[in-house]
């Protein structure tokens, strides 16, 4: 990921693990049918992908549904390999978004097994 000058990818994990490798990129997302028209009811966020939400802005296009076709999504990928002034602006937008997002803060292992010390600390006192 790390060497990836651009990447095409879905929604989740994997998008934010791109962000984390400084990897720009276009989103993709389709479901079937009936569920996108059940969550498009349901889901009221702007954006879909986590650092997008946390930026509040679309830093990675996202393509849902009928909006991903070929074409759409080769221009948009075409356009972060021909511009590397667009992918940086992007891959550190990016980056900002992770650090709203908490990266670079207290590690979330540490921070789950100071919970787990908590409880039974709490649970050895009574």
């Amino acid at each position: 990921m790390r060497a990836a000058n651009a990447a095409l990818a879905t929604s989740g994990t994997v998008s934010t693990e791109l962000a984390l490798a400084g990897a720009p990129m276009v989103i993709a997302y389709r479901i079937d049918g009936l569920s996108y028209l059940l969550m498009k009811r349901l889901v009221t966020a702007k954006h879909i992908t986590l650092f997008n939400i946390a930026a509040d802005r679309r830093i990675a296009p996202e393509y849902i549904q009928d909006e991903a076709t070929p074409e759409t999504l080769a221009k948009a990928v075409g356009r972060l390999l021909t511009d590397p002034i667009a992918a940086a602006e992007q891959a550190a937008a990016q980056t900002a978004a992770l650090d709203l997002m908490g990266r670079g803060g207290p590690d979330p292992s540490e921070l789950a097994a100071d919970a787990v010390l908590r409880v039974i600390a709490t649970k050895a006192a009574s």
